[in-house]
């Protein structure tokens, strides 16, 4: 079963300033493919909870890397 993902205000913002950052630099389909591919991730760790780095900062935190040059 799928899990909530919280999306938080500080996600929200961090993931607009990397949008705008690609946008600028690269092309709006660099941009773009980015946020598609952050859609599938959420999508996957929601589907798939207990994969990533457990965090040894906080409790029932996990990370992954997001790497968009393919």
């Amino acid at each position: 079963m799928a899990k909530k993902i919280i999306i938080t205000q500080r996600f929200r913002n961090n993931t607009l300033r990397v949008y705008q950052y690609l946008l600028k630099e690269f092309s709006s389909k660099t941009a773009y493919g980015f946020l598609q591919e952050l859609e599938i991730r959420i999508d996957f760790v929601a589907k798939n909870p207990m994969v990533g780095k457990l965090s040894s900062k906080r409790e029932n935190l996990r990370s992954i890397l997001f790497d968009i040059a393919r």
